[in-house]
């Protein structure tokens, strides 16, 4: 065990850093501020390829720095997870998962790594396994889970926008705080010892909305790396929307890559690629990139299909299509025609003869 306490005793959290980093095997850490002049942490899991999953706290306050935000956004990767937690957050904790673990008053900021007065301890792998710390820390961390949310675009441009009015914060903090609370993205916490009284229905469509925007987040990084110059593969042009290059993209490693015959493996593929996502998905658009195999189903979907969709989907055309106008949207759509195929006719009041592809 060592006493971390910056200047006072020449024992630096960047020291520390440069000492673990390689020889962890992924990062967690729950830390309540961060500010853009303290990246060290973050550009060290990125240049050393270790998974970093991350949370922070989140109130009217911009605890964690848009710049911040942005890093984890840009970066696009899952190997680098950015959850926030409403309002009650305020560990000081970074597990250098395998090597050690950090528990002190230090944010990540260049003053509480360089020049405050911060107090702390750094416990090794073994003293964190021999004194059942690690137990401990698994528990934190999954409590911390539990109550945090996935960082998103919408809720990265709200704290951009509160930033620019911090002067506004400083004089009427009372008041915003009133307003932020009615306008948030993310539901209040009240802290460990609230009693929820929301009903179970209630829970669980939180749940699902989350889990929507969570999926609808990945979609974009996904579609911010596949669509990049020199990630798309010749055949498909630049002006096709990323969202579109993101959705073909999994689809064709899915049937191409994960499918086998008759068996449906993707158990499999997430315990062995979760390990580090971000050299799973590496390989993936390689694959994609280097197009060797038959598209032709994606230049479809791509070419034709994904053009007609946009057009009968769009706002102002959705409300008044016509049955056969419908039926053509949704037989452009490989989920409902993929489901079609596998319901029995008598199930849907069809004839029993086989039906069209």
């Amino acid at each position: 065990m060592r006493f971390i306490a910056g200047p006072l005793n020449k024992q630096l959290l960047q020291n520390l850093l440069g000492e673990v980093i390689e020889s962890c095997t992924r990062v967690r850490a729950a830390v309540a501020y961060a500010s853009r002049d303290n990246m060290k942490l973050f550009e060290a899991c990125a240049q050393h390829l270790k998974p970093l999953e991350f949370f922070g706290r989140y109130d009217h306050t911009v605890a964690i720095d848009p710049a911040v935000l942005k890093w984890f956004l840009d970066k696009a990767s899952p190997n680098f997870d950015c959850k926030l937690v409403p309002d009650i957050l305020h560990a000081k904790v970074i597990w250098w998962v395998d090597a050690g673990a950090y528990i002190g008053s230090a944010n990540l900021s260049d003053r509480a790594w360089i020049s405050n007065i911060e107090a702390g301890t750094f416990l090794t792998h073994h003293e964190l396994v021999e004194t059942g710390m690690e137990r401990e820390l698994l528990r934190f961390f999954e409590e911390a889970d539990d109550r945090a949310l996935s960082l998103n675009e919408e809720i990265y441009q709200e704290q951009l926008r509160l930033a620019g009015r911090r002067s506004e914060l400083s004089k009427r903090e009372y008041g915003l705080e009133q307003q932020f609370d009615k306008d948030r993205l993310l539901p209040k916490n009240y802290g460990l010892v609230f009693v929820d009284t929301k009903r179970s229905s209630e829970k669980r469509f939180q749940k699902f909305e989350q889990d929507w925007n969570d999926t609808l987040q990945l979609m974009r990084s996904i579609a911010a790396r596949v669509s990049a110059p020199g990630a798309k593969p010749a055949w498909v042009d630049a002006s096709v929307a990323p969202g579109v290059q993101a959705d073909q993209f999994l689809h064709a490693y899915y049937y191409k890559q994960v499918k086998d015959g008759n068996r449906h493996p993707y158990e499999e593929y997430f315990v062995r690629n979760s390990k580090n996502p971000e050299l799973a998905l590496r390989e993936a658009l390689q694959w994609w990139h280097a197009a060797d195999f038959d598209h032709s189903f994606e230049e479809r979907t791509i070419y034709e299909w994904s053009p007609r969709l946009r057009e009968l989907l769009a706002h102002d055309r959705i409300l008044t299509l016509a049955e056969a106008e419908f039926v053509d949207a949704i037989s452009r759509v490989h989920a409902i025609r993929d489901h079609a195929i596998k319901q029995e006719n008598e199930h849907l009041g069809l004839p029993d003869r086989p039906q069209g592809g």
